[in-house]
């Protein structure tokens, strides 16, 4: 409820504002206070041991972040995790289980890298294949593209043109290693 105030001068009308409620009411806290305790979550607290009780079910035990099915239609990809889940199992080779990892990446989760950051990267690092487990992008930003070797599952046209332009290789996952 808004009251008015009148002062000694009849021109001057201060509004005020009260804090009413309603005799039924409650008056509810500004911050919202936390419910005490039962005495059945007492008689827990006192037995518990070190921990912490998570809301909501808890962690997700077991819970593996890449896709257990792969969705992608193209055949060739199939056959690349077919082939790295494989060398991963039978060989104990990190690298193998890193590019099954990737592989398993959704496409949003699977990011292009872009010319310049590789250059950033691949400097010394004269010899060394760069992995990529995605495309490779051009960057106009970079005016001269250094010599390097990348394999990766695509490369936009410009890119390839640069980097084979500079002296490098530019092998497709999908394309077997000379021996």
């Amino acid at each position: 409820l808004t009251t008015l105030l009148r002062t000694s001068a009849p021109s001057s009308v201060h509004f005020v504002r009260e804090n009413f409620h309603h005799p039924q009411q409650k008056s509810r806290p500004r911050h919202r206070h936390r419910p005490r305790p039962t005495a059945e979550a007492r008689a827990r607290a006192e037995h518990a041991t070190m921990g912490i009780d998570l809301k909501a079910g808890g962690r997700r035990i077991g819970h593996k972040s890449s896709m257990k099915v792969i969705k992608t239609q193209n055949p060739y990809k199939r056959l690349l995790i077919k082939l790295y889940k494989f060398l991963a199992r039978r060989t104990d080779s990190a690298f193998c289980a890193a590019v099954v990892k990737r592989l398993h990446m959704s496409k949003v989760n699977a990011p292009p890298i872009g010319l310049h950051r590789l250059a950033k990267f691949m400097t010394d690092k004269e010899g060394k294949t760069a992995v990529i487990v995605g495309k490779v992008t051009d960057d106009v930003r970079m005016m001269e593209c250094p010599k390097m070797s990348v394999c990766a599952l695509t490369f936009s046209e410009n890119a390839r043109k640069r980097i084979l332009a500079a002296g490098g290789g530019g092998l497709p996952f999908f394309q077997p290693a000379p021996p």
